[in-house]
């Protein structure tokens, strides 16, 4: 007997700062596509973390909001896309769920790391006086979901992870999902599971993409060029590798190597550097440092502003 939700519940999962928002925009102008991007995020983190620390929490109320929100899209369209790092070690409950298809897109640890290290992910210390229990909800994140999306590990694995640098935490997180992701697609049929790295995306991966979904896909050749070239504004510094200390840069050498082999990414740090070293020589960003400034002088005046209005 079909499944009632056949071929029509798909999501893309990954580590985060990979490419999954990118795809949600995609398929957000696709015709017959609900498109969405963590749509419940303090659901599927608090599922990510009982996951994760494999706590006895049932799923149900986890995969009835998921159907909710399914039903709703299947109430107008002909499919429903979620694009969602927060769920990426959901994925058999998801499919056995929903006979859900999955893309897995990843990206090169070291520009995920430096992403992330732009988000500002375990910058702040962990709280917690007993390395074999579960890591409590964490004061000082800026929304209540964040406190359950950074994973702690336990035990020994622990013990060695609290002394890392920020670089090797992220570096152990970028390694940690994704191997989790591979352990839980070996349980699924060819069907309905698919790996993209996200630097080979091209319009012909896109059309793959949707052929492997079943979308109708409608974009052009050059409306697809179009969006992808359509890139913001960087208005900060990026963060390279060559600013990691030399212990961040063993630690990230040693959490990444084996998956990187897999994949094909670089993962030694030093030919990491002298790539960026040579592209920076050839794209030099005065513009950025004018901005700096600027927003600094903005920030001073306005200071200046509520100090003279309080008096």
């Amino acid at each position: 007997m079909k499944h009632p939700y056949h071929q029509k519940v798909s999501f893309a999962i990954g580590t985060g700062r990979c490419g999954t928002k990118f795809l949600y925009q995609l398929f957000q102008k696709e015709n017959g596509v609900a498109s969405h991007h963590e749509r419940y995020p303090l659901s599927d983190t608090f599922q990510r973390y009982c996951q994760w620390n494999q706590l006895p929490v049932d799923t149900a109320g986890f995969l009835a909001q998921k159907e909710e929100g399914i039903r709703q899209d299947l109430s107008k369209y002909t499919h429903s896309f979620e694009a969602s790092a927060y769920l990426s070690l959901s994925v058999l409950p998801l499919y056995e769920q929903f006979d859900a298809k999955f893309v897995f897109l990843v990206r090169s640890p070291h520009k995920v790391v430096n992403s992330y290290l732009q988000k500002h992910w375990y910058d702040q210390p962990v709280y917690r006086t007993n390395p074999q229990l579960a890591a409590g909800f964490q004061p000082g994140m800026k929304e209540p979901h964040h406190s359950f999306s950074r994973l702690v590990p336990r035990g020994e694995e622990a013990e060695r992870w609290v002394h890392y640098t920020q670089v090797g935490k992220l570096a152990w997180f970028w390694r940690t999902i994704n191997d989790a992701i591979q352990k839980q697609f070996a349980s699924l049929p060819d069907t309905h599971r698919m790996t993209i790295r996200i630097e080979d995306f091209n319009f012909q991966k896109y059309q793959e993409v949707c052929d492997f979904l079943e979308y109708p896909q409608t974009h052009s050749a050059a409306a697809f060029e179009k969006l992808t070239s359509s890139k913001p504004n960087r208005l900060y510094s990026r963060r390279t590798v060559a600013d990691w200390s030399e212990q961040a840069r063993e630690e990230f050498e040693q959490e990444v190597a084996t998956l990187s082999e897999q994949w094909g990414y670089p993962w030694q740090t030093a030919p990491l550097i002298a790539k960026e070293e040579k592209q920076e020589t050839k794209q030099p960003a005065p513009w950025r440092v004018k901005y700096q400034q600027l927003r600094k002088d903005l920030q001073l005046r306005k200071k200046l502003i509520q100090f003279l209005e309080r008096h």
